[in-house]
């Protein structure tokens, strides 16, 4: 793989996909108001398309009880594939574990309660294994794009949420601003229009405006800015 291409993935996968909680404090998220099923969006740099991805959402029944699968999978120019499935549980989110596939890399992510094990093959810096405290509230960042539509959205509603970004990234625990900041109608490409909760997600180096149907939480479109780079997804 060309260093550029990796290194422009790595760097994409870092802010776009991550990992992990534990209980939250928070306010409660409701999982069973997910729709499963998989919807397409693209990638820009500087309004030019880069790639293309999906995001995959089923739900699985366990030895454990049921979960929720989520699967992000983005392909970027130079052939590059990023594929990152999350396993959670069906009614909270909270994050059960991770697989994290970037280029040639495999990123295992264990959550065990208030920590997190990582296993990484081929290892990065003879690093192949480590383990990290996490504490109660802190949710997935590849979770993100199922939490918003699971919350108890109303006119007025704000919320601070932690994530844990897992590796490529070392951006480690970050807050992120939620906020239902308008309501809008929303049509389709088939003409069909929605109320939605306009709700903003803000993060240091960007943020999602997501646009979520009142009566069905389904995700009715976004926009993803982080950096130079913009995902946009239209229903």
């Amino acid at each position: 793989m060309p260093f550029v291409v990796r290194s422009f993935a790595f760097a994409f996968a870092a802010l776009l996909i991550n990992a992990a909680p534990a209980a939250s404090q928070g306010p409660s998220i409701d999982g069973r108001l997910l729709r499963e099923g998989v919807d397409t969006f693209n990638i820009s740099v500087a309004g030019d398309v880069f790639g293309r991805g999906t995001i995959a959402r089923s739900r699985i029944l366990t030895s454990h009880g049921p979960q929720l699968l989520q699967v992000h999978s983005w392909r970027i120019a130079g052939g590059v594939r990023i594929v990152d499935s999350l396993f959670s549980d069906a009614e909270s989110l909270r994050s059960i574990r991770e697989v994290r596939v970037v280029g040639d890399t495999v990123i295992n992510v264990f959550f065990r309660g208030d920590s997190a094990h990582v296993a990484t093959w081929p290892p990065a810096d003879s690093i192949a294994m480590r383990s990290l405290a996490l504490d109660a509230g802190v949710y997935s960042s590849a979770a993100l794009d199922a939490i918003v539509p699971g919350l108890p959205l109303a006119e007025n509603f704000e919320a601070q949420l932690r994530f844990y970004y897992a590796p490529p990234s070392a951006r480690g625990i970050e807050s992120i601003s939620v906020k239902v900041a308008a309501t809008d109608r929303v049509k389709d490409r088939e003409g069909r229009e929605s109320d939605a909760w306009v709700v903003l997600a803000e993060t240091r180096s960007g943020g999602t405006v997501y646009w979520i149907d009142k009566s069905t939480r389904q995700v009715l479109k976004f926009d993803t800015k982080e950096g130079r780079a913009l995902i946009e997804f239209r229903r």
